[in-house]
């Protein structure tokens, strides 16, 4: 009966049982690899939609804090004949928000 060591073991594929955590090694480096690499595009892709400030304006312009505050808020209509209730329950709730954050009165 022969004595196994660690160098000796082998695993269920058949290599040697320090191949094997090589193999697997290289496995977890090369996945971690191509996930850095395919998320520099997302990583660009936030860095493009932030906004800035001009420096031709102070910062405690409040017409300046106001357009900033208010970029993706617009005033939304809706009729109350092709509209469903829950539509026009979102779109008045829109409005409230808006208001609230006093883009329109």
């Amino acid at each position: 009966m022969a004595i196994e060591t660690a160098s000796t073991s082998r695993n269920l594929s058949g290599l040697p049982a320090w191949r094997a955590k090589l193999l697997k090694a290289r496995k977890s480096a090369l996945t971690l690899s191509a996930i850095s690499v395919l998320s520099l595009p997302i990583a660009g892709c936030f860095n493009a939609t932030l906004t800035t400030v001009t420096a031709t304006a102070p910062i405690n312009d409040q017409q300046v804090v106001r357009k900033a505050r208010c970029a993706g808020w617009h005033r939304i209509t809706y009729s109350g004949n092709n509209d469903t209730f829950e539509t026009i329950w979102q779109i008045r709730v829109h409005n409230a928000v808006g208001r609230k954050k006093k883009c329109w009165r």
